[in-house]
Order: structure tokens, then C-alpha cells, then sequence
């Protein structure tokens, strides 16, 4: 009796044993597997994105450099996400992004508030780069490549995101 007795407690320390071994299985697998971690980093850095856009907002009468100013906050506000934890390939494309939108805003700062700013800009690109249009032209083409670059790399940051997002 006291040998099955024995035997009794080796196979529920056996029992024990496989039980532990299963469980640290699945939370290796859960928690610590890179395909989970990237997951949840990917997506608690993609709820933080979203909260950003939710907080910042351009009036609709926004001047262009108070369009400027929210757009310098977005990226400054992006930028501080801690993406540190992700993927390579999405901490890149982050980085892109961010570029992208501080370009975006650098470029749209350049249009005048005013009609005395515009009068000012327009007369010095007319008599200084002969610009008929008073540069015009040349700014809504940069300001139209630099926001075509911003919806390009948000874009790929979001193919890059859905890729572990899974």
C-alpha cells in the first residue's frame, strides 16, 4: 500500500510537471512569443495614434500657419509614441510618417495668412523670380507633393501595422 501510495504521488508530481510545462507553453506563447508582442505593440501604438488624431483638430477657418502649427503638434505628438517595441519595419515606417507630416506642415506654413502677406509674397516672386502668378503655382505643387507624401506613408504605416495587427 504504501508502494501504490508512492506511486500515486510520482504521477501527480508527473501530472504536476506536464501541467506547468503546458501552461508555460502557452504563455510563452501568448506573452512572449515575438508574434504576440508584436501584436500587442502594434496595436496599443495604433490606439495611440488614433487618440492623437481624436485630440488635434484643425478649425475650419484655420490660417495656414495655424494649419501649420496643428500639424507640427500631430507630428511632435506621434513622434513621442513609444515605438520602441515594434517591429523594424514598423518603427521605419513610423519614422517616415512623421518626417512626411513635418514636411507637410513646413510646406503649408509657407502660404501667406493674410491678403497683405500674399500681396507682399506675390510682388517679391513676381520681381524676383519672375513668376507671373506670384509663386502660386509653385507653392500649391509642393504643398500637393508634400501632402501626396504624407497619404503615401501613412498608407505603407498602416500595411506595415495591419501585417502584425492580426
Amino acid at each position: 500500500m504504501l508502494a501504490a501510495t508512492a506511486r500515486r504521488e510520482g504521477n501527480h508530481a508527473l501530472e504536476t510537471i506536464a501541467v506547468l510545462v503546458l501552461v508555460a507553453g502557452a504563455v510563452w506563447i501568448w506573452f512572449l512569443s515575438p508574434g504576440a508582442r508584436n501584436k500587442r505593440t502594434v496595436s496599443r501604438v495604433g490606439s495611440e495614434y488614433q487618440e492623437i488624431v481624436k485630440r488635434l483638430k484643425v478649425p475650419p477657418n484655420a490660417t495656414p500657419s495655424q494649419r501649420a502649427w496643428v500639424m507640427d503638434q500631430f507630428g511632435d505628438a506621434v513622434e513621442r509614441v513609444d515605438v520602441s517595441g515594434c517591429p523594424d519595419d514598423f518603427q521605419a515606417a513610423s519614422r517616415q510618417f512623421v518626417q512626411a507630416v513635418r514636411e507637410f506642415a513646413q510646406t503649408t506654413a509657407q502660404y501667406p495668412d493674410n491678403f497683405l502677406e500674399a500681396l507682399q509674397q506675390g510682388g517679391a516672386n513676381f520681381l524676383v523670380r519672375g513668376e507671373v502668378d506670384g509663386g502660386q503655382t509653385r507653392l500649391d505643387n509642393a504643398v500637393e507633393r508634400a501632402r501626396k507624401r504624407c497619404v503615401v506613408t501613412m498608407e505603407e504605416l498602416r500595411r506595415v501595422g495591419q501585417r502584425y495587427d492580426r
